[in-house]
């Protein structure tokens, strides 16, 4: 019987069993993308409520445009629904025409609970090993590389440089430490595989003084993040307790994307070596 396969899906169904009546919630979900390949199913955090007429609306963000519920197989502009039972499966995946792969939509639409069922909860144990990991900048310490360097060159050169072993997707933040002995002056500026980022940044303190710096746009593996230091004239500029900081979020697993990125609370490492000149 249907009902004995889909048993779990309605403990967290807004639902009353005894009723028959569903309790939704108006829910909205941005910035979903539809799958560049095939299978081309957006799966939605709850299960749409069935109305006549529709009451989910589908908005084209990238064409600026609404699309149209249909009961067959998509078109371009067009999208299909699973519903929970009678109408449907209850899995609450939404599916789209090739033709319209790769764009952005916003869903919004009355969501009667999670659609738990085994096929979507195998698919993430599962889909852990092809989980799509990400990365936001942070003060979260996930490699250190803490020796001190000392410099007296009046022009920028390399003291710190972290060699980083596979790919990040997102971003993450450098934090280091420098002071001068003189108090006439030292700076720092970060650097990707030899490119500044951002700007210098300097102090005239004999105190440590901790400073940071953003990198957007992911890190591939052979990627160097590196801290030139220069001290003014008469000065010994010092360099410290080089950091790298971020949190880990899941993107998607398999091809479910994630409408909200999931936020990972392990104490995972930063796969990187440290190798100062």
């Amino acid at each position: 019987m249907a009902y004995e396969r889909f048993y779990k899906s309605w403990a967290n169904r807004r639902r009353n069993p005894f009723t028959k009546t569903e309790n939704p919630l108006l829910k909205q979900e941005t910035g979903l993308i539809i799958p560049t390949s095939s299978p081309y199913l957006i799966q939605l955090v709850e299960t749409p409520l069935k109305e006549a007429p529709s009451s989910i609306i589908v908005f084209n963000v990238t064409d600026n445009q609404y699309m149209t519920e249909v009961q067959t197989a998509p078109g371009q502009g067009q999208f299909r629904v699973d519903y929970p039972e009678p109408d449907g499966e209850g899995t609450g995946l939404i599916e789209f025409s090739s033709l319209d792969a790769g764009k952005v939509v916003n869903v919004t639409y009355k969501g009667t609970g999670s659609p738990v069922v085994t096929e979507f909860l195998e698919a993430v144990l599962e889909g852990f090993d092809n989980a799509v990991l990400g990365t936001v900048a942070s003060g979260n310490v996930k490699n250190s590389n803490d020796t001190e360097k000392t410099t007296t060159s009046t022009t920028p050169v390399k003291l710190k440089e972290i060699k980083i072993n596979q790919n990040y997707s997102g971003s993450i933040r450098v934090i280091w430490l420098m002071a001068c002995e003189q108090g006439r002056g030292v700076w720092g500026q970060v650097y990707k595989n030899g490119t500044p980022v951002g700007s210098e940044q300097g102090t005239g303190s004999q105190g440590w003084q901790s400073f940071t710096q953003d990198i957007s746009g992911g890190l591939q593996g052979g990627d160097l993040i590196q801290i030139y230091v220069r001290a003014a004239s008469g000065d010994t500029g010092h360099i410290k307790n080089m950091k790298l900081g971020f949190n880990w979020y899941i993107i998607s697993f398999k091809n479910w994307i994630l409408s909200t990125p999931l936020s990972l609370t392990n104490t995972d490492p930063l796969d990187a070596t440290n190798q100062d000149p």
